[in-house]
């Protein structure tokens, strides 16, 4: 077999991406794997294609309507490989359809392969050293291709310029870094339910212009908007590796969008979901603030009196919310808390102290000694003179 066909078909088993190999007129197929004959894509495709390799001596890709990609090359005697079609995004069964429809396939059955740009990529540079002996890296091949592609100029002083006057020609503006710190903020300070109004400065033009198409300026807007509120959020002390999962979540929402309601809504529902998570994260953390400076109170005032109204003072919180948050997160009330505190430190003093128990419960603020023994009981199982005589035993 030709070292050739041999490496396109372990590639073909490996990744699952459709090839085909043409002489090097483009006439004849020498070497096939993918499609059923019936359902081949790639004879509506080869004139764009033979025209782009005349023009190009490295690997390049080819879109067709920015869903299904193409990888094309040359090998030493001129023969002409291309990979695909393959796609990076999800497609739904309309898109599939009209694809058929274009390229003159049965519907039935048809199916496209999905893989990412770095995958399809990987398959030409491997090609490509296989043919010349020349490493050249995935991301080389989509920065090249994105200059072939869409033509792109360098973006110098006078590009920049004629930008700036262009835009106030035609009175577009733009935010202001202020005005960004705003919208941000209000996404936070509001309630989550009244994040609506918010939203809507998504659909406003004071974004600049990010694309000539409205689809695309919408879409650029909102992931911007996705961007900017996950990094804030984080800010707000939201742990980064839910606010970086959730922001990756909402990306891929923004991918299946259809139209510019459609984008809205996923600014508005991420916006939402953004402001609840750092509402509850705030809350979750200021209850925990309260719960640990009210245990250190405790802990400095084992041998003092002291009523919740003193502690709730002072924290500087309300007695009640405090008592309350206090049992949610402890499963035990502040005096429960208070006096098991009080049975172990007494515990310590009966193990490595001659203190006489009278000395101890009235150290430790217990109302008489009978008091202190009936609870240190309750918390240990034995009395204080069991608890001492056999932990000395032990020692």
């Amino acid at each position: 077999m030709d070292k050739l066909f041999f490496l396109l078909e372990r590639i073909y088993l490996m990744s699952s991406i459709p090839v085909r190999c043409f002489d090097e007129n483009g006439e004849n197929v020498i070497f096939y794997k993918g499609y059923k004959p019936n359902q081949d894509p790639f004879k509506t495709v080869e004139m764009p294609l033979l025209e782009k390799l005349r023009q190009n001596d490295l690997p390049f890709l080819h879109y067709e309507k920015s869903l299904f990609i193409y990888g094309a090359a040359r090998d030493a005697s001129n023969r002409i490989i291309i990979f695909g079609p393959v796609t990076s995004r999800t497609l739904s069964n309309e898109n599939i359809r009209i694809f058929a429809r274009d390229h003159n396939i049965p519907e039935d059955g048809f199916y496209i392969t999905s893989k990412t740009l770095i995958e399809i990529s990987a398959a030409l540079a491997a090609l490509h050293f296989h043919i010349t002996g020349e490493t050249i890296s995935e991301h080389d091949i989509l920065h090249r291709n994105a200059v072939v592609h869409l033509n792109m100029k360098s973006i110098d002083d006078n590009v920049y310029e004629n930008y700036i006057m262009g835009n106030a020609e035609n009175q577009i503006e733009h935010h202001t870094y202020n005005d960004e710190q705003r919208f941000i903020k209000g996404v936070f300070n509001e309630s989550p339910e009244n994040v609506n109004g918010i939203s809507t400065v998504i659909s406003t033009k004071l974004v600049g212009k990010l694309a000539n198409n409205p689809l695309k300026q919408m879409e650029y807007m909102t992931c911007t908007s996705i961007t900017l509120v996950s990094r804030a959020a984080i800010e707000e002390g939201l742990d980064a590796m839910r606010a970086y999962a959730l922001s990756d979540l909402y990306l891929q929402r923004l991918e299946m969008c259809r139209n510019e309601s459609d984008m809205i809504k996923v600014n508005y529902d991420m916006m939402n979901s953004y402001a609840e998570l750092v509402k509850r994260s705030k809350e979750m953390r200021s209850k925990s603030s309260y719960v640990e400076k009210c245990k250190v109170y405790i802990a400095n005032h084992l041998n003092k009196q002291f009523t919740l109204d003193d502690l709730a003072n002072e924290l500087g919180i309300n007695k009640s919310y405090l008592s309350r948050k206090f049992t949610e997160e402890m499963n035990m009330g502040i005096k429960q808390y208070t006096l098991m505190k009080r049975v172990d430190a007494a515990a310590n003093m009966l193990k490595f102290s001659d203190t006489s128990l009278p000395k101890i419960a009235d150290f430790f603020c217990f109302t008489s000694q009978s008091h202190f023994g009936q609870i240190f009981k309750k918390i240990k199982g034995v009395t204080p003179a069991e608890f001492r005589g056999k932990e000395r035993l032990i020692e």
